[in-house]
């Protein structure tokens, strides 16, 4: 009997897991068509400052939304943040015991775990972040 109600807490977790993935694919190709548009437009803009003797690129294109899952901390290959970001902490799934928190390691040496759910920090460049299981270990 235990076992079939555990069987059925994972299944019922697998699905909100899955939901909660497809939801954030949606929400970044969303973004993602938002920002082709924005994009298309600045390289109108480009070209006519072109036309009248400017740079053949004078507005910087915006960048594509990319959900991060951590920076690699204990994977083999770490990738600090290279540039200033504006990270959501503490949204993930992975690592329910631990109340899905994520650990941050700034460039200064100082670290912390994050907390409150879904919290945006903006992190500087050489900054770390650890996912929730990696912060379990």
């Amino acid at each position: 009997f235990k076992s079939g109600w555990s069987s059925l807490g994972t299944g019922v977790r697998n699905i909100f897991k899955g939901l909660w993935k497809d939801l954030k694919k949606f929400a970044r190709d969303g973004m993602n068509d938002v920002i082709d548009l924005i994009n298309g437009g600045i390289n109108a803009v480009d070209a006519v400052i072109h036309t009248f003797g400017g740079k053949k690129k004078t507005i910087a294109d915006l960048h594509h939304v990319h959900f991060a899952e951590g920076t690699g901390m204990f994977s083999g290959s770490r990738n600090p943040i290279t540039r200033p970001t504006m990270a959501m902490l503490n949204d993930g799934s992975d690592s329910p015991q631990t109340g899905n928190k994520e650990m941050v390691m700034l460039p200064n040496g100082d670290s912390g775990i994050v907390q409150g759910r879904n919290t945006k920090m903006l992190l500087p460049a050489g900054s770390e972040v650890l996912s929730a299981s990696e912060t379990a270990m």
